[in-house]
C-alpha cells in the first residue's frame, strides 16, 4: 500500500519557465500549467525542485534549448504547504515502488497490453507506474 504522509510542513519550491509565463502566473493571469505528457518522469502534475532554484534553472535552460524559446527564462518560488506527500526520500516508498513497478507489469501483462519502455529522457515507463501507483490509492 502507498504511504502518504501528512507532512505539515511548508516549503519553497522552484519552477523554471518562459519569462512571460511566469510574469502571467504573478498577476494571476494564468496558472501553472499541469503537465499530462506520456513521458512525464514522477507522473502528471505540476514541477517544481524543493530549495533548488539552481535546478529549476538548469531544467528551464534545456527545455528552451529544445523548444527554442525566444524570450528570458524565469523562475519562480512558490511556498508549497505538503498535505499528504509520496516522499521519495521514505526507503519504505522506494521499497514500494518496486513492488507497484512490478504489479504494474503483471496487471499489463494480464490484459495484454504492452509495458512502456523509458528511452533516454523520454520516461514513459516510470510516467505508467507512478499513474498506476497514484491511481491505487
Amino acid at each position: 500500500m502507498i504511504q502518504f504522509d501528512d507532512y505539515h510542513r511548508t516549503i519553497v519550491g522552484y519552477h523554471g519557465t518562459r519569462l512571460s509565463v511566469a510574469i502571467d502566473i504573478v498577476n494571476r493571469r494564468r496558472r501553472f500549467k499541469y503537465s499530462r505528457n506520456r513521458d512525464d518522469w514522477l507522473g502528471h502534475g505540476v514541477y517544481f525542485w524543493e530549495y533548488a532554484p539552481q535546478q529549476a534553472f538548469w531544467w528551464a535552460q534545456r527545455r528552451a534549448r529544445r523548444q527554442k524559446w525566444s524570450e528570458p527564462i524565469a523562475i519562480l518560488a512558490s511556498m508549497i504547504r505538503l498535505g499528504f506527500c509520496f516522499d521519495l526520500l521514505d526507503p519504505y516508498n522506494v521499497k514500494y515502488l518496486k513492488t507497484i513497478h512490478q504489479e504494474f507489469v503483471e496487471t499489463q501483462h494480464a490484459l495484454q497490453r504492452k509495458v512502456p519502455q523509458n528511452a533516454n529522457r523520454f520516461k514513459y515507463l516510470d510516467c505508467a507506474v507512478f499513474q498506476y501507483a497514484y491511481a491505487a490509492v
